[in-house]
């Protein structure tokens, strides 16, 4: 404070604290600090308000207001989650953040394991929110063998392969196999998401059905 008629001893001027607190920051006469939480409301209805009047030694006074305002609340959310396609693979999430004091500070999140999370997000005032999440992958897509009958007879083609399949997302592209002749085969099963899985197998085969002829002569006649 400066000007006016000063007080030739003592304090310069006299001091009125109409909200009870400094808004110098000081605290005033009980050492307390202001903020949101310890202010008062305005001659219109404003919260975050602080007063000091000063008066001087004439009388006459000079009123000081301060309004303190303060950011919106740092909210942050889950906008979207890009799943894993197949098991063992990654996912990513996206955020949505408003309130605080922009610009945001976000933690990569992509190459996303399955698993459980917790991410921080802080804005530019260093004030943080947290925001929690889960990635989900599919189960592992497995393709077995249900049924089996090798080729009947050497050199046929009537080996028969049923296959099971589980896992994954459905639905299940793959093929039961007829018709074998012996050897060594490769079944593939790609599921709704494009995943594949695979299992090698043979098909075998009795050896060759083979007929000899034993010929005896006659020892008289």
């Amino acid at each position: 404070w400066s000007g006016g008629a000063p007080f030739a001893t003592g304090a310069p001027y006299q001091y009125i604290l109409p909200t009870g607190v400094d808004p110098d920051g000081t605290g005033g006469p009980n050492g307390t600090e202001i903020s949101i939480a310890n202010s008062a409301v305005g001659p219109s209805g404003e919260i975050g308000y602080f007063a000091e009047e000063a008066i001087d030694a004439n009388g006459c006074s000079f009123l000081f207001e301060v309004y303190m305002t303060e950011p919106d609340e740092l909210i942050a959310s889950v906008e979207s989650i890009n799943q894993p396609l197949c098991n063992g693979d990654t996912g990513s999430v996206d955020l949505i953040v408003f309130g605080g004091n922009p610009p945001y500070n976000l933690e990569d999140l992509s190459g996303l394991s399955a698993g459980s999370y917790t991410t921080t997000v802080s804005d530019d005032s260093g004030c943080e929110t947290s925001v929690e999440f889960i990635v989900e992958e599919p189960d592992e897509l497995i393709i077995n063998i249900d049924t089996a009958s090798d080729v009947l007879c050497n050199g046929e083609s009537n080996g028969v392969v049923n296959f099971l399949v589980s896992g994954g997302v459905e639905p299940y592209t793959y093929n039961n196999e007829n018709a074998l002749s012996a050897g060594s085969y490769t079944a593939v099963v790609i599921d709704g998401n494009g995943c594949e899985a695979t299992i090698d197998y043979s098909v075998s085969e009795p050896d060759a059905l083979e007929a000899s002829v034993l010929v005896l002569d006659v020892s008289c006649n």
